[in-house]
């Protein structure tokens, strides 16, 4: 199969199935995409696996979510991404392949130097291959935030480093799980564990009692019956008021 070199506009023959090209002449890192080549990068590890904890631990805490965290399993892929630089200072990172933690849409490319593929240097069981195409990743970015294609200056697809952790919360039998930016330990998750039983009964109890004290106080200290109900329909939104914090907040 014959096609261009991206980077020097050389003619190169990869095989058919090859996906990941080196420019014999101009050593570029390729992708190899339907007979087309594409600049190849990956972003360096430097979250290591010791870090992990402390990372979820913090970002539950960002959630006020403090019991204990047991971390089940952990795994580390190079999760592939396309690149597409417009004109002007707009980019786009939009993922490449499908994952269960469809926050990974919100990831931004770290601010580090990107490094020229190697799949040598990252080893062959960590990666995940490309399976959405480049043109129609392109115009779902194009779509989705208004751009013309005409603006596009490059593209390149970039493999980041993703870790996968499985971790249980406090006493819930559950098992979660989170993705960490392998750069710089940012955090993403479908779904995040719930405040602790104890902490939303002991809100109710405090609720209730409260709620129970202010009616009595109101009842004695009116001086009528009507200014009784007035107490009563003042306390009454407020109570209703208060248990629907209760309930953002620990529910």
């Amino acid at each position: 199969m014959d096609t261009e070199c991206i980077q020097c506009g050389a003619k190169i023959s990869p095989d058919k199935d090859d996906r990941f090209y080196s420019c014999p002449f101009c050593r570029s890192t390729l992708y190899i995409q339907e007979g087309r080549s594409l600049q190849h990068y990956y972003v360096p590890l430097k979250v290591v696996k010791k870090d992990l904890m402390s990372i979820l631990s913090a970002w539950l805490a960002g959630n006020e979510l403090h019991e204990d965290v047991t971390i089940v399993s952990t795994s580390l892929i190079y999760f592939p991404f396309w690149y597409f630089q417009f004109g002007g200072s707009e980019n786009h990172l939009t993922p490449a392949n499908s994952s269960e933690v469809e926050e990974i849409n919100r990831i931004e490319l770290p601010l580090v130097d990107l490094l020229p593929f190697s799949a040598k240097e990252l080893g062959q069981s960590n990666l995940v291959e490309a399976q959405f195409l480049h043109d129609v990743s392109l115009e779902k970015v194009v779509t989705a935030t208004n751009t013309s294609p005409d603006r596009l200056v490059s593209s390149s697809l970039i493999h980041l480093p993703l870790w996968t952790v499985a971790y249980t919360y406090g006493t819930d039998p559950a098992i979660y799980t989170v993705v960490v930016e392998g750069t710089g330990g940012a955090v993403y998750a479908n779904v995040i564990p719930a405040a602790p039983l104890k902490q939303l009964r002991a809100a109710y109890l405090s609720l209730g009692y409260g709620s129970l004290a202010l009616f009595i106080v109101a009842g004695l200290a009116s001086p009528n019956v009507w200014w009784r109900i007035g107490s009563f329909a003042v306390l009454v939104p407020i109570v209703f008021l208060v248990g629907k914090v209760v309930v953002d907040k620990y529910g």
